[in-house]
């Protein structure tokens, strides 16, 4: 079955699954827990994962799993009925196609409308990128002449042909904040790295273009 917050598409089976937990929650629980699948997607620093620990308990959903495929899914619904500029209509009404009750489904309609803006913004800032880039270093990997006099001069470095990156990438948003971002390390080519720089320059300059940074 398609659905429009799934941009014509069908159900990821994994969301479909977490649609049986979301419906064991009672409504009212489900409306604090969407209000901190928000925080958390913005990043908010009063976004509280123990808080959506607490709201699940009743429904035996208090697992770390348990609590992080609630939140994706909430966000993955979201998300998509925003991206897919769902009206609210609709999108409470293909959330009781998926089997929601209507209280529920309602609850997550109300959180669509109250966090639209917000939810756009987010997209919008992560739109073409796959990972958040916290942090990037680059050390050139130095060779030593190997020549007697050299290391008489205290291994004195004079040559450099490739350069170490080490990327601190960020996950998409997920319950743990306590975690630390992955690190990429990788050794290039110095004259590959001076061409890859000069065509990430370029998309920028291209990506400003059409949307200047204010």
């Amino acid at each position: 079955m398609k659905f429009k917050f799934c941009g014509d598409l069908d159900c990821p089976d994994w969301v479909l699954a977490e649609i049986s937990n979301l419906a064991k929650v009672s409504s009212v629980k489900l409306k604090l827990i969407c209000t901190q699948a928000l925080k958390l997607m913005a990043l908010d620093d009063s976004f509280d994962s123990d808080k959506v620990q607490k709201h699940l308990s009743d429904a035996k959903l208090d697992s770390e799993e348990d609590v992080q495929g609630i939140l994706a899914a909430i966000l993955f619904l979201l998300k998509g009925a925003v991206s897919n500029n769902v009206l609210n209509e609709d999108f409470v009404s293909e959330m009781q196609q998926l089997g929601l009750p209507k209280e529920h489904s309602t609850v997550l309609g109300r959180a669509q409308t109250a966090g639209f803006e917000q939810i756009r913004a987010v997209l919008k800032g992560r739109s073409l990128r796959v990972n958040r880039l916290v942090d990037c270093e680059a050390t050139p990997d130095f060779f030593l002449k190997e020549s007697q006099e050299v290391f008489e001069w205290g291994n004195k470095c004079i040559k450099c042909e490739t350069v170490t990156v080490e990327l601190n990438i960020d996950n998409e948003e997920v319950a743990n904040r306590d975690r630390k971002s992955e690190k990429v390390v990788f050794s290039i080519d110095k004259e590959k790295l001076k061409l890859l720089i000069h065509e990430l320059s370029i998309a920028q300059g291209i990506v400003n273009r059409i949307s200047p940074i204010s």
